[in-house]
């Protein structure tokens, strides 16, 4: 059995991608001309490794030989392992205790080196051409004897002019020609038969490749095992939305069938999907047993179902095998760097592991429910206890991450520097894993909050999604910035169509209404409607509905009046709710009703003083309804709270002033204070750093009540055209490419 793999493979990855994937292919290049020359058999290609077996010891250390010569001239730094024993070929797969010494002799080995066993060095000791030298004797893994080891001297050994050997015999040309013809021969018939059914068995063309993986049932005798039988859910899909020939649905999509009673088809044509799989998991001592099946929803036909008995220390081995099986049963293409990704345990501390699930179930708890800090803490002392055992441990350092930012975020609106340790712990996790998509997420989303950092932001969720394809999160995120922050229509509707087709989950209707308003914004005010009404259907929240309508009317259709009949349909349903009664005061303001804008801006602060909660961006709104009845002292008092957030907003650079919230608010109150330079200057800047304004922008300029001095100003004027022309400008780009999609 000979073992070969490169060495720092991973850093090279890391480095220029293109090209190690380019030295990887050379290197499977030389591999298979020479095995298939030295009468050998390719086994597997793992990643960077591959393995192959022979009939003659002698023949493998030639076929060696040439390899690492081979590998010499193209730069390629491998190492390889070649041990001579008892095997076991099982399902197309090779197994037994050689299998093993073979791959540990060949971690042994140094870059550009051979490295064999004794019993391989007893068969090759007197053959020509071949210098061996004794290295060492050495206890290796799981191995229960020493091993001695060899070196062969590439430099000085040759090769003999008679080639490989059949059976380890030189010579013997008669016989040979026979033999060689008749494995022809057979190799022939063996090509036919296996290529006839690849032609008969080809995947559809059209072939949908998505799949939804369903909560696995606890068959453990101890129910408080539920903890990891859920982790192996999660990391078996997770491996799957490595895969980018996939489509994953997210866990979150998943989580409400745990307890239903619909069909396996009516569970796959809720979540789009053609495929589900299903598995249980029994966790007892030291052993671990995992059954999965991939079941086609239209027929409920099991494609594949195997069960794994293993010890708990083979947990990850599972979680890929798996991830491989599925793909290959859907015709997916792996790449080596998915494959090196699903392969490369997350610790190698099983303990440390065990302690991470649990710290995730208790994170997954305070997800789905933001009321349930004490989960949030259990999951903070869990993360920690995990990092003691394994201060390596990745996934652990993003956990905790996650965590604090959930834990501070609201305090670090307020005191930016609150979630430096966020930043801190996802970098200690990439220095651990560089291939990490969680953590590129969640240091994006660190790098968001900061107005210089914006690009970086995008890069780290790029990056995320490079490492998982099927990201849900990173995609919401990225829609949202393409809109609000770039100003990019096509990427943000392009992101956010991905966001909901792989989140069917609680967050879908707002992930629907995101996209509605991408559509609306960028002028397609129909298409805006038809997935509000869509999100409707989806969580029967009238009330959201008829705020979201509202903006509608008075954003895009310049319809205030009807705007304002939204916002009072949606706060008849519920007079306390926030949404409704600002919305409210907003169209009431512009519309000139001064009682009924003072009645929702007094309703508006007992709301605020009960919830104990205020938005900044509405005070000057509520100062103007306090002026809009002769109350000029109350007026005064929101107008200079209004200014003081706005500036302050600036100076820090806090996200409402990353889109220009601030400024626009700040010129309200200058221009309606008199100081139109001031307001003109702020406006001016919006204009200059803005290369596209959505369509609500427009209609808010034209009606704004703050404005009423400075309308007929010429510079407000010409701000107000340019504005215009460069929505008009991404309208028709969007429309271009929407007419493409189509």
């Amino acid at each position: 059995i000979m073992f070969t793999d490169i060495v720092g493979y991973t850093a090279m990855m890391g480095k220029d991608e293109r090209k190690t994937h380019e030295l990887l292919q050379k290197n499977r290049d030389i591999h298979r001309t020479l095995i298939r020359k030295y009468k050998g058999a390719l086994l597997k290609e793992i990643g960077d490794g591959i393995m192959a077996s022979f009939s003659a010891a002698s023949n493998a250390v030639y076929c060696a030989i040439e390899i690492q010569r081979a590998c010499h001239i193209e730069n390629i730094p491998i190492r390889i392992g070649i041990h001579q024993g008892e095997v076991l070929f099982e399902n197309g797969d090779i197994l037994g205790d050689g299998v093993n010494i073979a791959s540990r002799i060949e971690q042994a080995a140094e870059a550009g080196s051979i490295y064999i066993s004794s019993s391989v060095y007893n068969d090759i000791r007197n053959k020509s051409g071949i210098q061996a030298e004794f290295v060492e004797e050495k206890s290796l893994k799981n191995v229960h004897t020493p091993q001695k080891i060899y070196n062969i001297n590439i430099e000085e050994s040759s090769i003999p002019e008679w080639g490989p050997t059949v059976e380890g015999i030189p010579g013997a040309k008669n016989w040979k020609r026979i033999v060689a013809a008749t494995i022809g021969l057979i190799a022939i018939v063996l090509i036919v038969l296996y290529l006839i059914p690849t032609f008969l068995d080809k995947p559809p063309e059209d072939l949908d490749r998505s799949i939804a993986v369903l909560p696995f049932d606890n068959e453990s005798a101890d129910e408080s095992n539920a903890y990891f039988v859920n982790g192996m859910m999660e990391d078996i899909r997770n491996n799957l939305a490595k895969i980018g020939n996939l489509r994953v649905i997210s866990k979150t999509s998943t989580e409400k069938y745990r307890e239903t009673e619909l069909s396996v088809k009516e569970i796959a044509q809720e979540l789009e999907v053609p495929f589900l799989l299903e598995g249980t998991v029994q966790k007892s001592g030291n052993k671990v047993k995992i059954h999965a099946q991939l079941i086609e929803a239209e027929t409920d036909d099991h494609l594949w179902a195997k069960t794994y008995l293993r010890d708990l220390d083979d947990v990850f081995s599972i979680q890929s095998e798996i991830a491989q099986a599925i793909a290959e049963e859907l015709y997916a293409v792996i790449t080596p760097k998915e494959l090196s990704i699903i392969e490369t345990p997350p610790t190698s501390d099983i303990t440390a592991y065990d302690i991470f699930l649990k710290a995730r179930d208790q994170h997954n708890k305070h997800w789905s429910n933001n009321t349930d800090i004490k989960s949030l803490e259990n999951a903070i002392t869990l993360y920690r206890r995990a990092l003691d055992k394994d201060s390596t441990f990745a996934r652990a350092y993003t956990g905790l991450a996650m965590a604090y930012w959930e834990k501070h975020f609201w305090e670090d609106y307020f005191e930016p520097t609150l979630l430096d340790s966020v930043l801190v712990l996802v970098n200690k996790a990439l220095s651990f894993d560089d291939r990490l998509d969680e953590a590129y997420f969640v240091r994006g989303r660190y790098y968001g909050q900061k107005p210089d950092y914006l690009n970086a932001a995008m890069n780290d969720m790029n990056r995320a999604l490079e490492l998982n394809p099927n990201y849900a999160e990173v995609y919401k995120y990225k829609s949202r910035v393409s809109a609000w922050v770039y100003e990019d229509y096509i990427e943000a509707i392009k992101n956010g169509r991905m966001a909901v087709t792989l989140d069917h989950g609680p967050q879908l209707p707002t992930s629907i209404n995101n996209l509605a308003n991408f559509y609306a914004s960028s002028g397609f005010l129909e298409k805006g409607r038809e997935y509000f009404e869509k999100a409707l259907l989806l969580d029967t929240d009238s009330i959201r509905y008829y705020q979201n309508m509202s903006l509608l009317y008075f954003y895009s259709k310049e319809d205030l009046r009807n705007a304002y009949n939204y916002a009072l349909s949606g706060y008849r349903l519920d007079s306390t709710n926030m949404g409704s009664t600002m919305y409210l005061l907003w169209y009431s303001s512009f519309l000139g009703m001064a009682e009924e804008a003072n009645y929702n801006a007094l309703k508006l602060i007992e709301i605020f003083n009960a919830s104990n909660a205020s938005i900044p961006g509405i005070w000057h709104r509520i100062g103007h309804s306090f002026w809009m009845v002769n109350n000029p002292v109350q007026a005064d008092h929101y107008f200079n709270e209004q200014i003081k957030w706005c500036e302050e907003s600036i100076k820090l650079g806090r996200p409402y002033a990353q889109t220009y919230g601030a400024h626009y608010d700040l010129a309200c109150v200058m221009a309606f204070k008199g100081e139109t330079e001031k307001a003109i200057e702020l406006l001016t800047e919006i204009n200059e750093n803005n290369t596209f304004i959505p369509r609500w922008w427009i209609t808010q300029y034209k009606y704004e009540p703050f404005f009423k001095n400075i309308r007929n100003d010429v510079r407000f004027q010409q701000i107000l055209k340019e504005l215009t022309a460069k929505y008009q400008k991404e309208h028709a780009r969007v429309q271009e490419w929407l007419n493409i999609q189509n």
